[in-house]
């Protein structure tokens, strides 16, 4: 056997909270799936103290914000600085946090220079744990934990090789990173999901490979081990069955999956060799605008867990917490938006279409919809057969037509069954299909998002056709790339030249 499983197969587990039986769970705080949650990304690799997290290799600022913090040493070994940390989200309307967990399967016992590096990871799990330990003791009521796994650590650990989750001793890799981060958390903190204790994974590219029965194969040992499976919240980039889907980078602007995130803006200038990006918080009003896009979304529909991105990631400008640059601003929009999120509000969009029953497009008429440029769908005008069009840029690779309906006509919302007419050109393709917004979320990757609808008619004569479709699970929420539908066509050149809405079995008027 290669010497690295047989060391990842020896590493036992970092703290004392294990073997666990379905007994022991039996009355844990948990959270409901069909409850409104908030919770937020909380990063602890800060130690003022010696500098860690807090200058550069260089000696200069580490830090975009600065924490408005009067403890003393903000540092993740001071059991104060976490009782104060947890005290302020609790002021923020904080459901729960995710720590951020780069824990390596046999860390402690390694002497190696990454494994060294990281060592906060338990440390600073350890120091909360004797936090919530005497919480428990005193009977007082303690902030639910989950994991946030920096996958981070399949490419960068003690091995100095990019981790095989495909391979027996990558699986045994993936669970025990898992495995450790509870083992230092007593169980009744754990933040849990319908009694399954909840685990965010970040992006998936750091391993080498990754099989679709990781998840599967990760909560049945954690069930031997703990009691208890869990909850997995995967980003979406990750193959394989998960629990619920999220996408990191709701700083920059909301992002909806079966769990939202949203955040304040983002501004990495303090992180070397990294490009310029700011998105401007604009006084907090950026991420108002991100809470109100969420209440928009019908509270049948939307989803039930929100994440703030984050609560203190000071290195790139996306905290809430209290900063010597924004004051307590975001703790107060935080607690007033987490209010209304889970009181469930609802604040639908209104304009010139709120009421009617049919929207339409054409070329020198929109009335209602707007053909959208993208990346991966240029479009330019033009005239074929000598009817005006939208036609797909040749100067770019582009094969998609974007479609997106006014927010004011129907915008996230279970409308029952839709008319879609489409009149396209026919330029002799190989096939051409429709994906669209769709209320079933088992029906693509992306929870619902570009779901492979009804296909063209078989290419014909060159010249322009006209079909119409009847999609019962319409979702005009705006996740194909910011659109609601698109056309697409293989082998051909995709135009179009009229797309009309119309909602069935509802009244003229609504």
């Amino acid at each position: 056997m290669p010497l690295l499983p047989c060391l990842l197969a020896l590493a036992l587990p970092a703290g004392p909270y294990t073997g666990l039986v379905p007994a022991d769970h039996a009355d844990a705080p948990t959270f409901r799936s069909d409850e409104p949650v908030v919770g937020t990304h909380f990063f602890y690799w800060y130690k003022q103290s010696t500098g860690k997290h807090w200058f550069d290799y260089d000696g200069s600022d580490a830090l975009t914000d600065h924490p408005l913090y009067r403890g003393g040493d903000y540092s993740y070994d001071r059991v104060e600085w976490w009782a104060r940390q947890i005290e302020t989200m609790r002021l923020a309307g904080i459901d729960f946090m995710a720590l951020v967990y780069c824990g390596l399967p046999g860390m402690d016992d390694s002497d190696h220079h990454n494994a060294r590096q990281l060592a906060w990871s338990n440390i600073g799990a350890r120091t909360l744990a004797e936090l919530v330990e005497g919480q428990l003791k005193r009977g007082e009521t303690v902030m639910p934990v989950g994991m946030f796994y920096d996958t981070s650590t399949l490419q960068t650990n003690q091995h100095e090789r990019k981790v095989d989750l495909t391979a027996e001793w990558g699986k045994e890799w993936f669970y025990e990173t898992i495995r450790d981060f509870f083992s230092l958390i007593p169980p009744r903190a754990w933040a849990r999901i319908d009694g399954n204790p909840i685990v965010i994974l970040y992006g998936a590219g750091y391993a080498e490979r990754v099989g679709a029965d990781l998840f599967g194969y990760a909560k049945d040992r954690f069930r031997g081990d703990f009691g208890v499976g869990l909850h997995i919240i995967k980003n979406q980039d990750w193959p394989g069955e998960a629990d619920d889907v999220i996408s990191w980078g709701g700083a920059l602007g909301p992002i909806l999956n079966t769990t939202a995130a949203v955040g304040p803006g983002y501004d990495h200038s303090a992180v070397p060799h990294r490009e310029p990006l700011i998105v401007d918080r604009e006084g907090g009003a950026f991420y108002q605008r991100g809470w109100e896009s969420l209440l928009a979304r019908h509270p049948a529909v939307r989803p039930r867990l929100v994440m703030v991105e984050t609560w203190n990631e000071l290195h790139e400008g996306t905290e809430v917490a209290p900063t010597a640059e924004h004051g307590y601003r975001y703790v107060h929009l935080t607690r007033q938006y987490a209010a209304l999120w889970r009181s469930g509000v609802y604040r639908p969009p209104t304009g010139p279409y709120t009421g009617a029953c049919e929207v339409s497009w054409r070329p020198l008429g929109s009335r209602g919809i707007e053909v959208r440029d993208a990346a991966d769908g240029p479009v330019r005008g033009g005239r074929l057969d000598g009817r005006m069009c939208l036609e797909s840029d040749p100067t770019r690779d582009g094969r998609f037509i974007y479609v997106n309906v006014d927010r004011s006509f129907a915008f996230d919302a279970p409308m029952g069954p839709v008319e879609l007419e489409l009149t396209y050109w026919d330029g002799g393709y190989q096939r051409g299909w429709i994906e669209y917004d769709s209320l079933d979320l088992t029906a693509s990757v992306r929870a619902g998002a570009f779901k492979s609808g009804p296909s063209l008619p078989p290419s014909t004569s060159e010249g322009w056709r006209r079909v119409t479709f009847q999609l019962d699970d319409m979702r005009f929420g705006d996740r194909c790339n910011r659109a609601d539908l698109r056309l697409v066509i293989e082998g051909g050149l995709p135009a179009i030249a009229e797309v009309r809405v119309r909602l069935l079995g509802q009244p003229e008027a609504r």
